[in-house]
């Protein structure tokens, strides 16, 4: 059987998936154990959520936070209220930025 030529200039991706399916159970446990090796290092990996190993500790933005922090509890929470004279909520004349 005559092999077909590729003429879209995928010549070496041909060529790479015959070598695959040639070599296909050295190429299937090769995969195996560079997965597993992934795996076993992925072990290792962390996530920090404190944003302060980012900053050190003479920033003057994270101090301010601190101190917000310390003088605010941390369950704070606000209500806010509108209600416009005519009690239409939705109307675009009560929009502040409807007239430009």
């Amino acid at each position: 059987m005559e092999q077909q030529q590729n003429h879209n200039g995928n010549g070496s991706i041909v060529k790479y998936g015959q070598w695959v399916v040639k070599y296909r159970w050295p190429v299937l446990l090769l995969t195996i154990i560079i997965a597993m090796a992934l795996g076993y290092g992925g072990q290792k990996l962390g996530f920090n959520s404190d944003y302060r190993v980012f900053f050190s500790e003479e920033n003057p933005q994270l101090n301010a936070f601190d101190a917000l922090q310390k003088n605010t509890p941390r369950m704070t929470i606000s209500l806010s209220c509108l209600n416009p004279k005519t009690g239409m909520y939705f109307q675009t004349a009560h929009w502040p930025l409807s007239n430009i």
